[in-house]
């Protein structure tokens, strides 16, 4: 709301300050005279909604048998057992002994002489006793709450969003004719304001609306109770509901399955809508007007910035709010030097007096600012010729030690010539004498490095032949080792053969270790003598190949 009257108050301003001349009377004339339903015409959309009050107040009738209900906390206890240690038992009940007496297997030993009870287990049964909210009544409850939730929430939406929708499409297409100036003024404007508080407050049916949002409001507490929340974490339960004793005889659950099963069996949304058009033609002279008006204003900004216009319109517009300020001054001023005067002839009370040295001094201190800020500049300004006077006379001394500098330089300048020019056959004797020792230290790398080849080859010959006499002695030594292996293995056998040795020599640790070993060179005997006895019958069969044989 105060937006729009903010705006309403610069709208006043605004007409207030558009004093009517000639050319604008003749400009109202010839937009009058322009209105015609096909060149303007605004059209205002609304709905207007027809709430049937049965099911509202349904509701409201069984919102507080739902809320006695769920303060009832209805609940079922849950005995759940565990056979635990008989060390971690604090307290024995009924239902452990009655176990105990179907289970004497959990007897095993005498009790101690000192122990105050003829028996001790080493376990018995647990009984945890558990509160269970999530009773079939309970969960009726629940879903009563969640359908009447949806219920309401789906159709205070609708008629919300309907009714509280402003809708309005303005469409012009004028042609103002003025002599030497013509305008052609097309416009369309389409506006669309959801939830607006205007149509609200104006609704027809806000109280039953305010009476909804008060239901909703109830039922988001009780789905938010700590019953509700429990209940909420099982299965809900489906229609049809199956009516339990306290559902038939509790007062609070039977009237609020009552209403759960009214609304649940409602049909229709309950409502009616009807949508309006209401076209504003002809249009009022005050709307007229008013149109204008906004339309004189945007032709202005447009000439204005078009010419560039708004640096000297505003320019003039602050000297003439100066000057009529200044005249106010002026006045109030001299009113207070005739105060003497104006008071003899009991024109002027002393209340009055103040108030006008109140405004007199007012003015003389804005005065005096102004003043203290005038010699503020000139100082400014004053300072701002000093430093320039100053900026001048470093700019001469400036272009005097310049000139004395260029004919320094000019001296070093020459000076540094010889300088250079002795500096240039010092240096080239220096790079002949270069030149020359670095030559001969190319001569003596040249050589080193001829001498380091000749050692590299001959060193790498040597090496060569290490490695194939290494590479023969190694053939060499593989020889004899299968020879003594196969040796071995011999003598083994004709000691076998010859029943010198029996299987039970080998019964003893150190025996049977050389037995293991025995037959692991065996082994490696037979897979070397086999690798070179298939690359022999290879070698054969690819020779035959070679030569036709079959």
């Amino acid at each position: 709301m105060k937006e729009l009257e903010a705006l309403y108050k610069a709208y006043k301003e605004y007409k207030k300050l558009c004093v009517l001349d000639e050319r604008t009377e003749r400009f109202y004339d010839a937009y009058k005279a322009s209105n015609q339903k096909e060149n303007e015409d605004v059209i205002h959309i609304f709905s207007i909604c027809k709430i049937e009050e049965d099911w509202v107040e349904a509701i409201e009738k069984g919102l507080p048998y739902l809320e006695k209900a769920i303060k009832e906390e209805r609940q079922f206890i849950r005995n759940d057992g565990e056979i635990i240690p008989i060390e971690k038992i604090r307290k024995v009940s009924k239902d452990s002994i009655q176990d105990l007496s179907k289970h004497a297997n959990y007897i095993t030993h005498e009790a101690p002489e000192d122990s105050p009870s003829e028996v001790m287990p080493d376990k018995l049964l647990m009984i945890r006793k558990e509160s269970d909210y999530a009773i079939y009544e309970n969960r009726v409850l629940y879903a009563a709450l969640v359908y009447l939730k949806e219920f309401v929430t789906s159709r205070l939406t609708t008629i919300k969003e309907t009714t509280n929708t402003y809708i309005v499409n303005h469409r012009v297409n004028k042609l103002i004719n003025m002599g030497n100036r013509k305008i052609e003024y097309k416009m369309e404007l389409n506006e669309k304001r959801s939830n607006d508080p205007i149509l609200s407050s104006k609704n027809s049916e806000k109280d039953i609306i305010d009476r909804l949002d008060v239901v909703l409001t109830q039922i988001m507490a009780l789905l938010k109770t700590s019953l509700m929340r429990e209940v909420s974490k099982v299965e809900m339960v489906s229609r049809p509901i199956q009516k339990t004793n306290i559902l038939k005889m509790n007062t609070n659950f039977r009237e609020s399955l009552a209403c759960f099963e009214y609304i649940a069996s409602y049909q229709g949304p309950g409502f009616t809508i009807k949508n309006i058009e209401k076209s504003y033609y002809p249009i009022k002279k005050e709307m007229s007007e008013s149109y204008s008006e906004s339309l004189i204003l945007l032709s202005f900004l447009d000439y204005m910035y078009t010419n560039e216009l708004s640096g000297e319109l505003e320019k003039e517009y602050q000297e003439n709010k100066r000057l009529e300020e200044l005249k106010k001054e002026e006045e109030i001023l001299y009113k207070l030097k005739n105060f003497k005067a104006a008071a003899d002839e009991k024109e002027m009370t002393m209340n009055e007096y103040f108030i006008l040295f109140e405004k007199g001094y007012q003015i003389l201190e804005k005065r005096n600012e102004e003043l203290q800020f005038t010699i503020k500049n000139n100082e400014e300004k004053h300072k701002k010729e000093v430093e320039s006077l100053n900026i001048a006379h470093k700019e001469e001394v400036s272009n005097l030690n310049k000139a004395h500098k260029e004919e320094l330089e000019t001296k070093e300048q020459e000076y540094l010539n010889n300088v250079n020019s002795l500096n240039e056959e010092h240096a080239k004797k220096i790079t002949t004498i270069r030149e020359e020792h670095n030559n001969e230290i190319s001569a003596l790398n040249r050589r080193y490095q001829d001498e380091k080849e000749e050692f590299k080859l001959q060193f790498a010959e040597h090496i060569e032949q290490m490695e194939k006499e290494n590479s023969e002695i190694k053939s060499r030594e593989k020889e004899l080792l299968d020879k003594i292996k196969y040796l071995e293995a011999q003598e083994f056998m004709n000691k076998v053969d010859s029943k010198k040795i029996n299987n039970t020599d080998f019964t003893s640790e150190e025996a049977f270790n050389a037995l293991e070993e025995l037959k692991e060179k065996i082994d490696n005997f037979y897979e070397e003598a086999w690798k070179e006895t298939k690359k022999a019958i290879r070698k054969e069969v690819l020779s035959g190949k070679r030569k036709g044989k079959k």
